[in-house]
């Protein structure tokens, strides 16, 4: 897997048929034009094919006001199946839908949404599978596929304890020879287990 620029959808248009599917879709809809006074990001499991059946579109905004951003995703995207929007104690607007069978999420804070946990936990988890390859991502899906969110996959496959959340960030400032140790001491241990 090379490395994305994530910034624009532009990749999206090579990618599997899910991602070119998301991509037509954003585009002929103009759901990140809509949403450009928010600094739109695009987050998750889809944009680095770890998705599985019934996995969002993760978008990540911000807002300085939670409210007004939930009247509004109501005005742009209320026409669409499954809509709902709702305002969180912690300032956080959430909008789900649906639109050509994909469902979309959208996360409004007060967070740069380049720093927001979620499009930081997306660029250590595509770092990870680009460092580990092909059978690793394919072990993340195949927990995926039992039930297991995504951080835990990750957590449980690199043999970190703890919160697994608060643990892919901590993968940021660790080398690309650390997270391969880390990886290998995991597997290891699995094996033992195993026998």
């Amino acid at each position: 897997m090379n490395r994305c620029d994530f910034s624009s959808l532009d990749y999206l248009r090579c990618g599997n048929d899910l991602q070119r599917r998301s991509y037509e879709m954003l585009e002929r809809e103009g759901i990140f034009r809509k949403l450009a006074p928010y600094g739109p990001l695009l987050a998750g499991t889809i944009p680095i094919c770890i998705d599985v059946e019934g996995s969002d579109l993760d978008i990540v905004c911000r807002t300085g006001d939670a409210d007004g951003f939930a009247l509004f995703a109501n005005g742009k995207f209320g026409h669409y199946d499954g809509f709902s929007s709702s305002v969180h104690d912690d300032g956080v607007a959430v909008c789900r839908f649906e639109c050509d069978g994909i469902p979309v999420e959208i996360y409004a804070s007060d967070i740069e949404p380049s720093r927001s946990n979620a499009y930081r936990h997306m660029l250590v988890e595509e770092r990870v599978l680009r460092l580990l390859g092909e059978t690793f991502r394919s072990e993340v899906v195949r927990l995926k596929r039992q039930g297991m969110k995504t951080e835990p996959a990750f957590a449980v496959l690199l043999g970190m304890g703890g919160d697994p959340y608060e643990g892919m960030l901590r993968l940021e400032t660790l080398s690309d020879t650390d997270i391969r140790i880390m990886a290998e001491k995991a597997m290891l241990m699995r094996n033992k287990q195993i026998l």
